[in-house]
């Protein structure tokens, strides 16, 4: 997650995104917070208060 937030996380979601669209893609589903966070341009670091 740390990394995640430092390359920010559309970034990460777009890789994710790719990984997901290969070969044992139903082991790259999304979660719905990522999704989430990256529509929202925020980072996991917000989640801490």
């Amino acid at each position: 997650m740390f990394q995640a937030d430092l390359m920010g996380l559309p970034a990460a979601l777009n890789t994710l995104r790719t990984y997901a669209e290969g070969r044992n893609g139903w082991a790259w589903a999304l979660a719905a917070l990522l999704v989430d966070l990256a529509a929202r341009n925020a980072r996991f670091e917000d989640l801490n208060g």
